[in-house]
């Protein structure tokens, strides 16, 4: 960012660019008004590439004067203040600021330092300036910008003058005992002679009498220690401006918001760089993360279909079990002998199907070729009282089908008891069973 203060001295003004080793004079010219100013300002603007810039003028229109303040409340000094502004200048919209004093000397009144200047020209600064993107970080009074760098004699006891040099201008600053501004004159030459000097001091003196009741003594002048463009880099550190600055209200708070909204974009901006910074490479690790994850649900799945197909050769082998139990224990049999019958087969898988405490008393087995399928009927009884048949039968059915056995519902029909025992209270009562299943070839 290029900073930038301008001096303009009555009708001479000088371009200085701010750096961090000092102030750079870049361009100086003439400007007897402000639209002569801003003319050539809008040519230096593109060449200087100006981006921040502080204007400190010391104009004929620019009036500079103390204000005696009874000790009353802040609200009515205020209005007091405004009614000698019109007093004062009337209608002519001015911009004014007050700086209250803080002397050295004993009085009932308040001294406050006013500057004003005609509004139009602030105004004329402060559109040029937004109309060009550029930031006016202020108009300032030259002269009281100057007074107010300081400069305090050592062991100083009374009040004095100082002389200070400012480009083709000289001031005399009337100042305290402790270097407090009393007021300032402006002079046309910056190596005045020792004539003009002294006639200029006198009128000071007088004026600062009659106001302050404190006579200042002249001090000496060194005419050789003049450097502008170290006053000018002081000028532009000097701290706490904001109240003599000569731009209009409204300005100030835009301003101040446009300050707000650079701040806030720089800020955020870094946030977000710091948010990238931070948060990149646990994305990175996220997305690791998942793609593990990804390939971990993959090995899950492929691991998963091996299982079932297991499952599935298992109920395929499962479906020959009966076939190898009933084999077992036959070795003996002659290769050339007849298969054993697979109503046998099917008869003995469903015997050991059945409930341990049932006594079977018939097998009864049927295979229809026609319609490929066998019916088995068995007749029974349990052998306990507390036995459930239903239930016990119902878990056999369930077993038949998980082992691949095509079965249907089986019917469970039983013979009460007609006399009365021990049984006729409990569910042994249903003491004879008949159970039938219908097996069908699966298609």
């Amino acid at each position: 960012m290029a900073h930038f203060s301008i001096i303009w001295d009555q009708s001479s003004v000088r371009v200085w660019r701010i750096k961090r080793s000092g102030a750079q004079l870049l361009k100086e010219f003439s400007a007897n008004d402000v639209a002569s100013l801003l003319a050539q300002l809008d040519v230096q603007t593109t060449v200087l590439k100006i981006t921040h810039l502080r204007l400190y003028v010391d104009l004929p229109e620019l009036d500079h004067h103390i204000e005696r303040v009874p000790n009353i409340a802040s609200k009515l000094r205020k209005q007091l203040l405004e009614q000698r502004k019109l007093n004062m200048y009337g209608d002519e919209a001015r911009i004014l600021v007050s700086k209250k004093m803080s002397l050295d000397i004993e009085a009932s009144q308040l001294y406050y330092f006013i500057s004003s200047l005609p509004e139009n020209i602030s105004t004329l600064i402060t559109d040029w300036a937004k109309l060009n993107g550029i930031l006016l970080e202020g108009i300032f009074s030259l002269p009281q910008s100057v007074a107010y760098l300081g400069g305090v004699l050592k062991e100083s006891t009374e009040a004095f003058i100082q002389f200070q040099s400012v480009g083709k201008a000289g001031y005399l600053i009337a100042r305290d005992a402790r270097g407090e501004v009393l007021f300032f004159s402006r002079m046309d030459s910056a190596n005045p002679d020792e004539e003009k000097i002294a006639n200029m001091a006198r009128r000071l003196i007088l004026f600062v009498e009659q106001e302050f009741s404190l006579t200042p003594k002249m001090q000496a002048v060194d005419l050789a220690d003049t450097d502008d463009a170290a006053l000018v880099t002081s000028l532009y550190l000097q701290k706490k401006q904001e109240q003599l600055n000569l731009v209009p209200t409204q300005e100030k708070r835009r301003q101040n918001l446009q300050r707000l909204r650079h701040r806030a974009f720089a800020l955020l901006s870094i946030s977000l760089i710091a948010v990238f910074y931070f948060t990149l490479p646990l994305l990175e690790k996220k997305n690791t993360l998942e793609l593990a994850l990804k390939e971990l649900d993959l090995a899950i799945h492929s691991e998963q279909n091996e299982i079932m197909q297991i499952r599935r050769a298992l109920d395929v082998k499962a479906t020959y079990v009966d076939v190898v139990e009933f084999s077992v224990g036959r070795k003996t049999i002659e290769a050339d002998s007849p298969v054993p019958s697979p109503l046998l087969v099917m008869l003995r898988s469903l015997s050991n199907a059945l409930p341990e405490l049932v006594e079977v008393d018939s097998y009864e087995g049927e295979i229809d070729t026609s319609n490929s399928q066998a019916t088995f009927t068995i007749v029974g009884r349990p052998l306990s009282a507390d036995f459930d048949l239903k239930a016990e039968v119902k878990n056999m059915y369930e077993r038949l089908k998980q082992s691949g056995w095509n079965i249907d519902e089986p019917r469970l029909t039983f013979e009460e008891s007609s006399r009365y025992s021990r049984f006729a209270e409990q569910r042994g009562k249903l003491r004879k069973f008949t159970l039938s299943f219908i097996l069908s070839t699966k298609q």
